[in-house]
């Protein structure tokens, strides 16, 4: 499974240790269907072997998928073959399973969404009841187009300590032509 397997079943099955190839949302190939705030992983079997020190740092996602298509990116090749999805979570989905996560040791969160603040009015909310319930450092990543004064603010009330804008180029029409990113260098500036 995956996105190699995704954009290119026909080569994956070529290998004869490959019993069969899961084609875009697993939970669909296999009958159901993907609810993240039901589905949460199964941490236990994970920390009961894990030393405490490694229950400290945590990866989490509140979304799935961008809303940018740029050229270099999965997201745009999932496109190509009509197997992208967004999937936002619910904010009470988030913060349930966050508290889970901190009562066994988490620290500090790095939350790995394509972009977290893409939707102002959630993340204003998610933000709000995470400084109530979960109050712990993060960083996460960002977009020029989705920062303004409120998001920082946001960001800066709730322990975020750093926000990843990737701007890949300082040449304007490279960024626009070639690697599809929208954003001008006034707006990252």
């Amino acid at each position: 499974g995956g996105i190699h397997a995704t954009l290119m079943p026909e080569e994956v099955k070529k290998h004869k240790f490959i019993d069969d190839v899961v084609v875009g949302d697993g939970f669909q190939y296999f009958g159901g269907e993907f609810k993240p705030d039901e589905l949460w992983p199964d941490r236990e079997i994970f920390f009961k072997e894990l030393p405490p020190i490694c229950r400290r740092v945590q990866l989490f996602m509140t979304s799935f998928g961008c809303p940018f298509n740029c050229s270099f990116c999965g997201n745009e090749q999932l496109r190509a073959v009509k197997q992208y999805k967004y999937i936002k979570r619910t904010v009470d989905g988030c913060i349930a399973e966050l508290m889970d996560m901190k009562k066994h040791g988490m620290k500090y969160v790095l939350f790995v969404d394509d972009i977290l603040t893409v939707d102002k009015a959630w993340f204003l909310e998610f933000m709000k009841e995470y400084k109530t319930f979960i109050n712990l450092p993060f960083c996460c990543f960002g977009h020029p187009k989705y920062l303004d004064e409120d998001i920082i603010k946001a960001l800066a009330d709730s322990k975020c300590h750093t926000v990843w804008i990737g701007i890949q180029s300082g040449d304007e029409r490279l960024r626009k032509d070639i690697l599809n990113r929208p954003e001008s260098n006034k707006e990252i500036v």
